[in-house]
């Protein structure tokens, strides 16, 4: 599933298909969608909740890849 998610994620999630939920211009800038959706399937399928699931997305590489976040890249807040 993270090979697949890494490969096909932006093919999976576009921008365009959740453009309503994600307002351009107020407040923050947005976590990209591919991102957010991405962690989604991850959280499913491992049974996380969110705060476990961002705990993943920052330490383990296995998810950076899948999300396509750099080594670097912190996560987001688990009320994103």
């Amino acid at each position: 599933m993270f090979a697949f998610l890494a490969a096909h994620r932006r093919e999976l999630f576009p921008d365009e298909l959740f453009a309503d939920l994600f307002a351009a211009g107020r407040g923050r800038p947005s976590v990209p969608v591919e991102v957010v959706a991405s962690v989604l399937v991850l959280q499913t399928l491992h049974g996380l909740s969110d705060r476990e699931a961002v705990e993943a997305l920052t330490f383990d590489l296995r998810w950076k890849a899948a999300c396509g976040l750099a080594v670097t890249d912190a996560g987001f807040h688990p009320t994103t």
